[in-house]
């Protein structure tokens, strides 16, 4: 039976039967699920941000931690008195209280609270992770650990804060038996910015 043109007509043209997939976007699809995709990684960007801050602020009061946890340590394994200070590099105590730039210990032999030609630097820690700031007690610039272990004179803090402020912040409190613990930090220690 021969063909007529009506039966030869173009089936691109045509709709899709109800059988047939259609493979492909097209673009108004193709740039709605951009612009889906881009409203979604708008919305995600500040909590990332926050995410990374609140890591360096934990990983900033983890290291903290164990260089107080290993001066205490020293201190009484080696019956001696160390001393935990901030420093600017890593060879002196800068005599100041911020601890985000580095600090040091050394064993005090002579216990003049001075490191001393004689004395041996014990652990050099460089700067917290950037953005974080750390600061001790008014008056309190060094950590003191007595041969049993203990801390001297009254409970020291060292607060680390962050831009976001004092609701982000943490403390930790070093208290007269030595052994320091962590908790939020108070509104006055952590100022914003």
């Amino acid at each position: 039976m021969p063909v007529s043109d009506h039966d030869r007509m173009d089936t691109r043209t045509q709709a899709p039967t109800p059988g047939c997939r259609q493979l492909g976007l097209s673009l108004v699809e193709t740039v709605t699920v951009l612009a889906v995709l881009v409203v979604l990684a708008g919305l995600s960007l500040p909590g990332l941000r926050d995410l990374r801050a609140s890591h360096r602020m934990h990983a900033a009061s983890v290291e903290v931690l164990a260089s107080l946890q290993q001066a205490r340590m020293r201190a009484v394994a080696q019956a001696t008195q160390v001393i935990l200070c901030p420093s600017l590099d890593g060879h002196t105590c800068s005599g100041g209280l911020d601890w985000q730039h580095g600090w040091l210990a050394f064993t005090d032999r002579n216990r003049n609270r001075r490191l001393d030609a004689n004395e041996t630097v014990t652990q050099v820690h460089g700067p917290l992770p950037e953005g974080v700031r750390a600061r001790s007690t008014i008056g309190r610039p060094l950590v003191i650990y007595r041969e049993d272990g203990s801390a001297f004179g009254n409970p020291v803090t060292l607060t680390l804060c962050d831009d976001r402020g004092w609701r982000h912040g943490r403390a930790i409190v070093i208290n007269q038996a030595g052994r320091a613990r962590t908790g939020p930090a108070a509104a006055d220690r952590c100022p914003t910015g």
